[in-house]
């Protein structure tokens, strides 16, 4: 049975990395609303902002992807929502990293 469902997992990859970056934008939301007390409603369009960030900005070099996440992270931190900028972060990484793997699957 272990070999099944290694083998299920094999075959849907694509659905599998979809999956984790819904797992790792769910908890970062779930950690925003419930840890730092922020509202429900800004969270869902910073994660739609991060996610259609990640999907203009998949095809270019690290240094930008690296420049940027720096600039979100600065800006947070002058603004003081440094916790709330780095987990947007992370869903902009984890977006990126998806994208790449997705488009490396595809073709």
């Amino acid at each position: 049975m272990n070999k099944e469902w290694l083998e299920q997992i094999r075959k849907n990859q694509l659905l599998v990395a979809i999956a984790a970056f819904c797992l790792i934008a769910a908890i970062v939301m779930a950690v925003c609303v419930g840890v730092l007390k922020e509202p429900v409603v800004p969270i869902c369009v910073l994660t739609i902002l991060e996610g259609a960030m990640a999907s203009l900005l998949h095809h270019a070099e690290l240094w930008i992807h690296v420049v940027l996440v720096l600039a979100q992270i600065l800006a947070g931190i002058f603004l003081g929502q440094a916790a709330l900028v780095i987990l947007c972060a992370v869903i902009y990484a984890a977006a990126t990293v998806t994208l790449k793997y997705l488009m490396t699957e595809e073709g």
